[in-house]
């Protein structure tokens, strides 16, 4: 059983300290239950005791509470002991309690809610569940309360294509970090759900964003029928027909056909650097892009070793579409964006072959004029 000693819990002030866990406040809960024994002044008693040592309010306490009505059970289904053997806290959604016999109120119970698509996320959303991918995965300084420390990123699709954020904040960053990775499939269950306009920055196009909160369960799994590849790329035409607006994440592949110097560059009144190239797909539509700081520096170092006579297969993915001379650009994103140059895998080998076939092998770079886009802020 689970010792009094190792609760943070304090009988001094009747309170539960700042990062008592979930799994003790349930047992808490439960024994204090069980100490009314029934009776109903005393059950009112320990609720309001409840709600000002957790300071919530009596709906916000009945929230972690499962109520049902009461079922004859055998062994040790009701007993106290049963919080102690329950074994993972992941395995512990809600605690079942009957009102007219509190001395049941140990039976536990795990809520598996339907999966729901990312398309379908909407503010009011609570207790869902998804099945997602992690397409994208980075660390990097965070902003309003986490100012000065770090955060994590993380781009999720679910099996519809659907494309949309998550946030580990820094205090959380320790529970949760190492049970995602890149190309991952996970069940994330118990998110919070916020509106994507108010973060700093926005790396998908849905209209909200979601963070793990201490509450968030995560499950990896090998269930997956999506789409088998983690790329959405976008026409070229889309994006040079303003079909596609500004500040819009894309996917774009193509055969690199002009490059231009590493030039540096003063943003924010920060030192950086960047690259122009262009690039053509299968249609023979020509693509501009801008590669900021670290890949230009790819860029740029791959092309001074790269073998004569090889073309380039370049893959932008999460881009931002931007305005230069009144068309539209793609750039990179800051961390988000990842670069890939003569990948070698099943989709650039495909685009290779079929480009091959459309446009032959020459291996001709035009050069790029060093202007950035007109809006270089990414």
């Amino acid at each position: 059983m689970l010792k009094q000693q190792n609760m943070n819990y304090d009988s001094q002030s009747n309170g539960f300290l700042p990062d008592t866990p979930y799994i003790y406040i349930f047992s808490i809960v439960t024994n204090l239950i069980f100490e009314a024994n029934g009776n109903n002044e005393n059950y009112k008693l320990v609720i309001k005791l409840l709600c000002e040592s957790l300071a919530l309010n009596e709906i916000q306490l009945n929230s972690f509470l499962w109520i049902s009505d009461h079922v004859d059970t055998i062994g040790k289904v009701g007993k106290r002991e049963i919080l102690m053997e329950t074994g993972a806290i992941e395995e512990i959604v809600n605690l079942d309690v009957d009102f007219m016999d509190p001395q049941s109120c140990a039976t536990m119970q795990k809520m598996e809610p339907a999966f729901i698509n990312v398309r379908d996320i909407a503010a009011v959303s609570k207790n869902i569940a998804l099945l997602v991918k992690v397409v994208r995965m980075w660390v990097q300084k965070g902003y309003g309360y986490d100012k000065n420390n770090f955060i994590n990123e993380l781009i999720l699709v679910d099996e519809q294509g659907d494309k949309i954020g998550l946030l580990i904040r820094s205090q959380l960053r320790a529970k949760f970090v190492r049970q995602f990775s890149e190309d991952g499939t996970y069940i994330i269950r118990n998110v919070s759900v916020a509106d994507n306009k108010l973060w700093k920055t926005i790396h998908c196009d849905h209209e909200y964003k979601l963070s793990c909160v201490f509450k968030t369960f995560v499950t990896k799994t090998s269930e997956w029928n999506g789409q088998p590849t983690r790329f959405n790329f976008r026409q070229f035409s889309d994006i040079l027909n303003l079909e596609i607006g500004y500040d819009v994440s894309v996917d774009v592949i193509g055969r690199m056909v002009g490059i231009g110097n590493l030039t540096p560059y003063v943003r924010d009144g920060l030192d950086t650097k960047y690259i122009n190239a262009t690039i053509k797909d299968i249609s023979g539509d020509v693509l501009y892009c801008t590669l900021w700081g670290d890949f230009a520096d790819k860029l740029n170092d791959y092309m001074d070793v790269k073998q004569p006579g090889v073309g380039v297969i370049l893959i932008i993915q999460f881009g931002k579409t931007k305005e230069r001379l009144c068309e539209n650009t793609v750039n990179t994103d800051w961390k988000c964006t990842e670069v890939y140059l003569n990948s070698d895998d099943p989709v650039t080998n495909e685009f290779r072959t079929r480009y091959i076939e459309a446009h032959g092998d020459d291996d001709v770079l035009v050069t790029v004029a060093p202007t950035p886009t007109v809006s270089s802020k990414t």
